[in-house]
């Protein structure tokens, strides 16, 4: 009985440090939208929704909602008036988790960190490698060009391919 709640207990603490790993992850490469987009713009005023389902907190920039499986990053007034800009905002998410990739990499064959006995507990490696999967899906999910996944996509599309729909528009 006492394994079977040890086991229990270890399970819920993985998932929702999962979870948690998740929202961070979603929640910093739609960060990276957002700087992108005041570095092209010089715009601070902008919203991030991560998440669908039942709504868990609400700011005047950030809304989280239950299932963490997405994010969206929407300027207030949207100031973008040109391609350059554009293509900074959209490649700043695929910046941002290409960046948290690597620097989960260099964590890992740095050794130092996973090597440490105090640190490298079975539950830290698990939620550190799950840390670097999820950063590596999301990254390899923003350069993908698609569209059709979440939310709305039918007519927006992954990172990439709206940089690759700015590109080939002849308006801007």
């Amino acid at each position: 009985m006492s394994n079977l709640i040890t086991l229990l207990a270890k399970t819920v603490i993985f998932i929702s440090a999962f979870w948690a790993l998740s929202l961070i992850s979603v929640l910093l490469h739609e960060f990276g939208h957002a700087l992108g987009y005041m570095i092209a713009t010089g715009d601070r005023n902008w919203n991030i929704q991560i998440g669908q389902g039942k709504q868990l907190l609400k700011t005047k920039a950030l809304t989280v909602n239950m299932i963490v499986i997405d994010g969206f990053f929407e300027p207030v007034e949207n100031k973008i008036d040109s391609k350059t800009q554009l293509v900074m905002t959209l490649s700043g998410g695929p910046v941002m988790s290409l960046l948290l990739v690597a620097g989960l990499l260099v964590l890992k064959f740095g050794r130092t960190f996973l090597s440490s006995g105090i640190i490298a507990s079975g539950l830290i490696k698990a939620l550190f490698y799950s840390a670097l999967f999820i950063n590596f899906f999301i990254l390899l999910w923003s350069v993908i060009p698609a569209r059709g996944f979440f939310r709305n996509m039918d007519d927006v599309g992954t990172d990439v391919m709206q940089i690759i729909d700015a590109l080939r528009d002849p308006r801007k």
